[in-house]
């Protein structure tokens, strides 16, 4: 599975946010957008998922069924644990009751918040939260896992283990994931897509864009 995007371009109001951005995304890869705010990363996430289709170029025309997106600020749903959130995402399977309990199980596991599966979503820290978010995407089965910030309110050793389980996840996924964290960014992703200004600023391995960013650090000194 390939992802290609082609000169995109959009604009909102008369106000451009996109500006001939060009892409591609393998899968099995763990690709991460960066840039200040209002360059168009969560904007590109929509393209991708066609909440937004007034925009110029070309884009691979995925079906939205192969696509688990986790925008920002989900709602925190009322009244479910941990368990039932996760399971949520097998809304619609042919599994069996025993089947859909051991699957959530399992991806509990994975995503490392087993301990917890019984507490009300309501109760736990943001960074379980994100875990259980993800859960409950990869329940879906889709090919494609994408997620804008989801790090807002976690902390550092928190943003390293969820990177982490992130890695493990791309080795059979195609992740794309919107962050401010550029040093987990190189560390983790394979790839990043960085944009300034509307523009593509950056595209390529993480390692190569570590030797720039390291660069203009040393600079900017």
């Amino acid at each position: 599975m390939k992802l290609f995007a082609n000169n995109i371009g959009l604009k909102i109001n008369g106000m451009e946010i996109l500006n001939n951005i060009s892409f591609q995304i393998y899968n099995n890869s763990f690709t991460c957008i960066i840039g200040p705010n209002g360059v168009g990363k969560s904007s590109i996430l929509k393209i991708i998922t066609k909440q937004i289709t007034n925009y110029s170029g070309s884009i691979t025309d995925f079906n939205i069924s192969q696509i688990a997106y986790l925008p920002q600020n989900l709602p925190t749903p009322p009244f479910l644990n941990v368990r039932e959130v996760a399971s949520l995402g097998l809304y619609g399977s042919k599994l069996s009751h025993k089947e859909k309990n051991n699957s959530t199980l399992d991806l509990l596991d994975e995503c490392g918040i087993t301990s917890i599966k019984d507490r009300l979503f309501t109760d736990i820290s943001s960074g379980e939260k994100q875990r259980t978010w993800l859960a409950f995407a990869l329940a879906q089965s889709k090919e494609i896992i994408i997620m804008d910030e989801p790090f807002a309110e976690i902390d550092l050793l928190g943003r390293e283990k969820f990177f982490s389980l992130l890695k493990s996840i791309a080795q059979r996924k195609m992740l794309i994931l919107v962050t401010h964290d550029i040093e987990m960014a190189i560390r983790y992703s394979n790839r990043i897509i960085s944009l300034k200004q509307g523009q593509k600023h950056f595209d390529g391995a993480s390692a190569d864009f570590k030797k720039i960013w390291v660069q203009s650090s040393i600079n900017s000194q």
